[in-house]
């Protein structure tokens, strides 16, 4: 192989033109090079498995299976002008968080088009990225309800937002994507205990369902209000959307962290049971026995608040311990309860 070195160049536009390299061989300058014309540079170009064997950190091409300039930065091929998830360059698109491969952590997102907002972007062990859009928390008090009406009362069916990122292990947090990005498939719940920390280590069961918002609405504001309705109806009924899948933990661990009267009228089934009414039949959110239906009507044990009022004053019921045998035991007796919810 040979190689021309270059110092300088020069000529005329009829001449310029007649400089070839031949393929396979380089031309190697060692000044600048100025383009003043108004067209383009050319890049070398070809498919992800065509790229350089061995490349060195500034190599440039066009690559014809993502359609997009990328560089090589010594240890990786980096999109070009790619989103990073910084509030000046926010991920538009679940394909870009994906082709990014950000991991897990709090980054900018603006999937619906209505600008930069932080989320939880979380990677999960099939390397499928999933994006936070809300939690619900609040503390158990064992022998006790929780006093005062919930943020989430009603507020599932609606734009209305509270809380943050920040803390939405410790609080309640609904973010504009929770109703404003109406693309979203599947849903991922994550169930735990902790006020901080990181979301998957701290959560004792993690699921997820594929294609449940995709005939209701793209989100779970749409789900509510046009398709899973939180009126007060007939005790227990609801919708079940089964094939809950567990990435950590199982329904029958869910079940079985409740006290002999609330875990008899659980079934741990794999479903997301939503709209359940209690014995005087006033309605709630949702079962929150991740992955259990409901099978007995005194679902307020083991239910969210809803949207509509309730026999007990609008409480949230993060699975109290009314009596002896109605409730839950928490791991390690905490007394506060968690549930994450993303979209993908």
């Amino acid at each position: 192989m040979s190689k021309i070195v270059v110092s300088g160049l020069g000529g005329i536009a009829q001449t310029i033109g007649q400089v070839t390299v031949n393929s396979g061989h380089t031309l190697q300058v060692n000044g600048n090079v100025y383009h003043d014309g108004y067209g383009a540079v050319r890049l070398p170009s070809g498919t992800t498995g065509q790229r350089p064997g061995s490349p060195q950190a500034g190599y440039m091409r066009w690559n014809t299976s993502t359609l997009s300039v990328e560089v090589y930065t010594g240890s990786t091929w980096k999109e070009f002008g790619s989103e990073d998830g910084s509030a000046g360059s926010p991920f538009t698109t679940m394909a870009n968080i994906a082709s990014a491969n950000p991991g897990n952590g709090i980054f900018y997102i603006n999937l619906d088009g209505g600008g930069a907002e932080q989320a939880y972007v979380f990677k999960d062990t099939n390397s499928k990225y999933w994006v936070g859009v809300a939690s619900i928390a609040d503390d158990t008090n064992h022998g006790t309800y929780t006093g005062g009406s919930d943020s989430w009362y009603g507020n599932w069916s609606n734009t209305t937002t509270f809380g943050s990122i920040n803390s939405w292990m410790q609080t309640d947090w609904k973010s504009r994507h929770y109703h404003a990005w109406n693309g979203a498939n599947d849903v991922l719940i994550m169930q735990g205990w902790s006020t901080s920390g990181t979301p998957y280590d701290q959560s004792t069961e993690v699921a997820y369902i594929n294609g449940c918002f995709t005939n209701r609405g793209g989100n779970m504001k749409n789900m509510f209000e046009s398709h899973i309705s939180l009126a007060n109806h007939g005790n227990i009924g609801g919708t079940e959307i089964g094939g809950m899948t567990f990435l950590k933990g199982s329904a029958s661990a869910s079940d079985n962290r409740y006290r002999p009267s609330s875990r008899g009228e659980l079934d741990p089934n794999n479903v997301w049971h939503l709209s359940p009414a209690n014995c005087e039949n006033y309605t709630f959110s949702m079962i929150n026995a991740l992955g259990c239906s409901s099978n007995g009507c005194n679902v307020e044990h083991h239910a969210w608040v809803g949207n509509t009022n309730n026999n007990y004053s609008e409480q949230n019921f993060p699975e109290p311990n009314w009596s002896g045998s109605w409730g839950i035991n928490n791991p390690g007796g905490q007394n506060h309860m968690y549930w994450l919810f993303f979209y993908h």
